[in-house]
């Protein structure tokens, strides 16, 4: 009996040197989650999904109906609009879905209407705008907006306009397009109608 006694306190001291697994479904606490690797209500099956949509895209649609419409008779006010989880910020211009003439298409005000890009965007960029072809008596009125870039958001204020490349009309005579083919280096755009008369944008899309 003495002997039994004697070696229990030895048991004891041994145990406490191995690990017993926790087969309790007590959840992980803050540190065992951390080292998993992988962050509160995260999965990875979450994270190569987002991985997967950002190798996937290669271009960047912009249509009317990312527009807000008209109020009133005139231009909504200056705001923030998403376009596919690309942020831009808009003044003066506004989504058509009626114009009995164009269609559905993106309005500018002349001289003051532009959209600028707030999310970068990468790589080699080619732009391409499809303009509703404006004539009036025979005079075509058709503008092609200037298109400003800058290597960072804070540098589009300031930064040169790109060279306006010629258009080239499609095979109904209802659109004109024109391709930008800025240097790699520029991530910013701000899309500006400089001229003397409103351009209706059919498309523009950013390719990269």
């Amino acid at each position: 009996m003495k002997k039994i006694i004697f070696c229990l306190p030895l048991i004891l001291a041994l145990s406490g040197c191995f690990n017993v697994p926790n087969n309790s479904n007590e959840p992980l606490s803050e540190d065992e989650e951390s080292e998993s690797g992988l962050l509160p209500n995260e999965s990875e099956e979450e994270t190569s999904e987002s991985e997967s949509n950002s190798e996937s895209r290669n271009s960047l649609e912009v249509n009317s109906s990312y527009f807000p419409g008209p109020v009133g008779s005139g231009y909504p006010a200056d705001q923030e609009i998403d376009v596919e989880g690309y942020k831009f910020d808009i003044s003066y211009c506004l989504g058509t879905t009626s114009n009995a003439k164009f269609g559905d298409s993106i309005q500018m005000k002349k001289r003051d209407g532009y959209f600028t890009n707030k999310t970068a965007l990468q790589g080699t960029i080619t732009v391409v705008i499809n303009i509703n072809i404006v004539s009036n008596t025979g005079q075509d009125l058709t503008e092609c907006p200037t298109i400003y870039a800058a290597s960072t958001l804070e540098g589009v204020g300031s930064a040169n306009a790109l060279n306006k490349p010629t258009g080239t009309d499609d095979s109904e005579g209802e659109f004109r397009t024109f391709i930008f083919t800025p240097s790699n280096d520029l991530h910013y755009f701000k899309v500006k109608d400089d001229s003397s008369n409103a351009i209706y944008i059919k498309t523009i899309t950013w390719n990269w």
